[in-house]
């Protein structure tokens, strides 16, 4: 059985913590090492704690030997070793390879600094209502903070399935303050598209692209066109996979992303006179010099650059 603990209550920079030992996961390996934790500011002039600092410590430290009784020594580790060593892993084995991208992105960015040295146990629902009001009051807009908390959520989702922790402290958060509202998406009129995929005529490869785009492909499904797909006969698109980097998703992005899109005869045309004009090496409608799937970031700039110069 182990020994209960009362903790040793120290003053550093005018606030009172307590110092205690405990068992913590480090990068797989458990060790026992010398942890504090804040119990207050110093609000008394005497060297000696005043009676409510040494109640927060008695409290505190309860819920500590509570915790040595019933958590397992290897799950107690900071979230940010949760997510790198267990949550992470299991994303990227688990979830789609954009999907993967968007979550490491937003730990990195917004939440990695966040969540610091905390302990997965120690986190509050308090926490994270603050942090998602002052993204709200920095001014994020509601999509990307609705984005932020899927992810916190989901990570203390899989912490509590993995019995970490036993309840998911996002579950409640929300932010005080009203995000903004996503802006209305900029986009071409007919007019405007029809203008640019004449610019774009000496651009066979920018033409397409732009006009797939023009009949709502995202850019990965634009990638992921095969010759196959294409029924010009039925003047028909199947949209059947996409392909983002080097990974292919024949199962599209959602089931409702599969789906058969009826061609327009513009459309039809440039598609018909490019495979025409264009032999495929491994039968995607649109490649690179080596038969694999365009990547179309700097088709998508050259566009936008020549039709703002053209349309200006």
């Amino acid at each position: 059985m182990k020994r209960e603990q009362n903790g040793s209550i120290i003053l550093r920079s005018g606030k009172w913590y307590v110092s205690y030992w405990e068992q913590r996961n480090a990068n797989g390996t458990v060790e026992r090492k010398r942890v504090t934790h804040y119990l207050g500011a110093k609000t008394t002039r005497g060297k000696h704690p005043p009676a409510e600092i040494e109640d927060e410590c008695r409290q505190y430290m309860a819920s500590v030997n509570g915790n040595h009784r019933t958590v397992k020594p290897e799950h107690v580790l900071t979230i940010r070793d949760f997510v790198d060593t267990i949550y992470m892993p299991r994303v990227e084995k688990f979830k789609r390879a954009a999907t993967a991208n968007g979550y490491r992105k937003i730990w990195n960015k917004h939440l990695r600094e966040h969540f610091g040295t905390i302990l997965l146990r120690d986190y509050r629902r308090g926490y994270a209502t603050a942090f998602l009001t002052q993204l709200a009051e920095n001014g994020m807009g509601k999509n990307s903070m609705n984005h932020i908390r899927s992810l916190m959520s989901g990570i203390f989702t899989w912490a509590v399935e993995f019995e970490y922790v036993d309840a998911n402290p996002i579950h409640d958060a929300k932010s005080l303050v009203d995000a903004a509202e996503p802006k209305e998406t900029p986009h071409y009129t007919v007019q405007e598209m029809g203008m640019a995929l004449f610019i774009l005529g000496e651009e066979p490869q920018a033409r397409l692209a732009m006009a797939l785009a023009s009949i709502g492909l995202r850019p990965s499904e634009i990638r992921g066109l095969r010759r196959e797909d294409v029924d010009l006969d039925a003047d028909v698109l199947h949209v059947r996979r996409s392909v983002w980097r080097s990974t292919v998703n024949n199962g599209c992005k959602t089931k409702r992303s599969k789906r058969d899109i009826a061609l327009g005869s513009t459309v039809a045309g440039i598609l018909s006179d490019y495979m025409q004009r264009h032999p495929s090496q491994l039968g995607y409608v649109l490649e690179n010099g080596a038969g694999r799937p365009l990547d179309l970031d700097a088709l998508a700039v050259m566009s936008s650059v020549l039709c703002s110069k053209r349309m200006d």
